[in-house]
């Protein structure tokens, strides 16, 4: 069986790929803000009217079950697809922090109060990705896709805070990471990504 699975998934990959497009991203408590972002998008690929449930609130059908036409069922099964989507995307200690809540947005919103950032706390992941940034270094007995994922995760993380790189500052930056290292990593980083 093909396993779809990116397998770098060490302490300095962390993401899995690869994942069917028919399974919401799987939150475990952490990367909230970019699990935030593939969901929205994941639950509109299925069903706009299913994102507009979560975001708006569900359809209240005012008259007893027993009278609802097809229209009232069909509103009323919109909630009840957006519950299945997010307890499908969160893991069981989540699930339990959720279960409870009545409709689909009180549970985006209850997940977005535990793990949105204020102001102050986006700040201070800035200051503390800058400072990773500008102390990298590759690890010893790290290979450069390894070394190069994780430099490419800080960046990632300090665009999605709003700093902007262009492909040749980052280039630079990493060559001058890497200038004095072995220059079996200049020819290897060659090699792989030609350029220099």
């Amino acid at each position: 069986m093909l396993n779809l699975e990116n397998k770098m998934t060490t302490r300095h990959h962390p993401f899995i790929q690869g994942h069917s497009i028919k399974r919401p991203p799987l939150f475990d408590g952490t990367n909230y803000a970019l699990w935030k972002i593939k969901m929205k998008i994941f639950i509109q690929s299925q069903n706009v009217d299913v994102w507009r449930v979560i975001s708006q609130g569900p359809h209240v059908i005012t008259r007893p079950e027993s009278e609802w036409n097809e229209s009232d069922s069909k509103k009323v099964q919109l909630n009840s697809q957006a519950i299945h989507y997010l307890f499908c995307a969160v893991n069981s200690s989540l699930f339990k922090f959720i279960c409870k809540c009545s409709s689909a947005k009180e549970m985006w919103e209850k997940l977005q109060g535990m793990y949105e950032e204020t102001e102050e706390v986006r700040k201070s992941r800035i200051y503390m990705l800058n400072s990773q940034y500008e102390s990298f270094r590759m690890e010893e007995g790290e290979g450069v896709e390894e070394m190069f994922g994780r430099f490419e995760t800080i960046v990632y993380e300090l665009e999605f805070l709003g700093k902007c790189f262009s492909e040749g500052v980052k280039l630079k930056d990493l060559v001058f990471i890497v200038e004095g290292q072995s220059s079996g990593f200049e020819r290897n980083w060659e090699a792989k990504y030609n350029f220099v």
